[in-house]
């Protein structure tokens, strides 16, 4: 297999673009007054809320501090609709998913959310809030995803190179990604206990009665998927050809699998900001002879 490099992709699908958004915001408007202008969502708690944005639109301070008003309900209400829908691309953009405009088309074609935003109900604000919250707050981009995202396809490419390969990986989610979004099934796919867990599952469980040798067992057919210790890889059990997954920001990596070992006994197949891909090499002969008596 040659080594190969992170591709560089080109390009927007429509749905993924600002222009999309501001399409659903425009729609959600025109909707949203069309159902204004004619009462089609005529709601009597609805007219409350209207009537609460009355009284801070004559008489400000005084509604503001009158909390049966609601007085940020009534302040965002008439915008908030269409704020929500901005609020939600932007969470998902952050979130790093691919098809942002899903979000805000699920948003602004909810039938709760245009007869609410038009008549007045309440919520409406929370849903929008909430996204606003999401884009906030969340960082941005789950690295994670586009690390899992990148080996998936990478995985795929390389199907029939890899056939009855054991991948082994710190990334714990790859299994499951690989099995379901990643559309990588079919590979026989290890996750490395990490020492610390290691640590804590052997220091906290009794070998007197057999207590560890079970759970230890039942770690190795379950830990995200399938488990497999570092040791094995590390003392030469694994065999050669053998694939290593590698997140390669975990901190844990370098204890699990030191940088001189990787250089050593494996070679270096893709590369990507916080991903490694190698294969473990077969020993060499000085190696298979072993040192001399």
């Amino acid at each position: 297999m040659r080594a190969t490099h992170a591709p560089h992709v080109d390009g927007v699908h429509w749905m993924r673009t600002w222009r999309f958004v501001g399409l659903l915001v425009a729609g959600y408007v025109v909707i949203g007054m069309r159902a204004v202008a004619d009462d089609r969502y005529l709601d009597d708690e609805g007219i409350l809320t209207y009537l609460y944005s009355e009284c801070v639109r004559r008489e400000f301070v005084a509604a503001f501090f009158w909390l049966r008003s609601h007085p940020a309900l009534t302040l965002l209400n008439l915008p908030v609709g269409a704020a929500g829908i901005v609020l939600i691309a932007i969470a998902a953009r952050r979130a790093g998913i691919r098809e942002v405009g899903i979000a805000p088309l699920v948003m602004a074609t909810s039938p709760l959310y245009v007869t609410r935003g038009a008549s007045g109900i309440p919520n409406v604000d929370g849903a929008a809030l909430a996204a606003g919250a999401l884009g906030l707050t969340l960082p941005p981009g789950f690295e994670g995803h586009r690390e899992l995202r990148t080996i998936t396809q990478w995985l795929r490419d390389h199907r029939r190179e890899l056939a009855n390969v054991t991948v082994y990986t710190n990334l714990r989610l790859l299994d499951a990604y690989a099995t379901h979004a990643g559309d990588a099934r079919g590979f026989v796919i290890a996750e490395l206990i990490q020492p610390d867990t290691k640590r804590e599952a052997l220091a906290w469980l009794n070998p007197a009665n057999g207590q560890r040798e079970r759970i230890w067992h039942v770690m190795h057919d379950v830990f995200y998927g399938r488990g497999a210790d570092p040791s094995d890889i590390v003392e030469g059990r694994a065999p050669a050809g053998s694939l290593l997954v590698l997140e390669t920001t975990d901190i844990r990596t370098e204890e699990m699998l030191p940088a001189t070992l990787l250089s050593a006994h494996t070679r270096t197949l893709f590369s990507a900001p916080g991903v490694l891909i190698t294969e473990l090499r077969p020993p060499s002969a000085d190696e298979q002879r072993g040192p001399p008596p």
